[in-house]
């Protein structure tokens, strides 16, 4: 992933797992459909956003992907970050995604790119490329004021 795109880190150890370009192109279609058997409690389709991101290939850190289903894991925490299915999983919007390497909202963190404006109006850049020639240390000279008696 690259920094100046969003990028999405494991909430557990802030490791990236992977970015916007990595996510479905185009994302899926927001639908009304419930896949779930009737009087189930987690009632899909209600119209709301999606609670998911759904990532349009495997990854090199997924490791292939291998077998029908299966669990994602954060390659350097260990800590769950969603699943895959190859035969499709159901979106909290209602819509049927097939295949779903799907990651919920609540295990990553997103990370927006900081554009370069603000960091020269923070001054975050004083700090990598030292001090300027205005701020000066003060001066190591020790005077010698020693009082005649």
């Amino acid at each position: 992933p690259t920094p100046d795109k969003v990028r999405y880190a494991c909430k557990r150890c802030r490791s990236i797992l992977f970015g916007v370009e990595d996510l479905e192109d185009p994302p899926h279609v927001h639908s009304v459909h419930d896949f779930r058997k009737p009087g189930t409690k987690f009632a899909y389709g209600n119209g709301g956003a999606c609670q998911a991101h759904f990532i349009a290939q495997s990854l090199t850190w997924m490791n292939g992907c291998s077998g029908m289903e299966g669990k994602l894991h954060c390659p350097k925490c260990n800590t769950k970050v969603g699943h895959y299915s190859w035969t499709g999983a159901q979106c909290s919007c209602g819509t049927w995604v097939t295949p779903a390497i799907m990651v919920p909202l609540s295990r990553v963190d997103e990370m927006k790119p900081i554009s370069r404006n603000v960091i020269a109006a923070t001054g975050a850049l004083h700090g990598l490329m030292g001090a300027s020639s205005s701020a000066q240390p003060p001066s190591s000279t020790v005077s010698n004021d020693i009082g005649t008696m």
